[in-house]
């Protein structure tokens, strides 16, 4: 990283303290999957096809409003943990 231009270090410095407070005030995408912090990548996928499933709108039409809102925030913490960059800046 010493052979990055100053500039970009400080952009990268900045990135990662924004990301940093974002994901404070972020749930824990570990606990809306179910799976412990060391889950490898079969047991993020079978915890989030379990849940999508549980929670498709189109499963709880007497209550479609919770279950989308919950649907997005599961398909939201697999969208991180399933890419292991993202999972890394997590």
């Amino acid at each position: 990283m010493n052979e990055l231009p100053i500039n970009i270090h400080i952009i990268l410095i900045i990135f990662r303290e924004i990301v940093c407070i974002y994901h404070i005030n972020m749930k824990d995408l570990y606990d809306i999957l179910k799976i412990s912090r060391n889950a490898n990548q079969s047991e993020i996928k079978k915890s989030y096809r379990k849940l999508a499933l549980k929670f498709h709108p189109d499963r709880n039409k007497e209550n479609k409003e919770e279950a989308e809102k919950k649907f997005k925030e599961i398909s939201e913490a697999y969208e991180i943990l399933s890419n292991e960059e993202k999972k890394n800046i997590y």
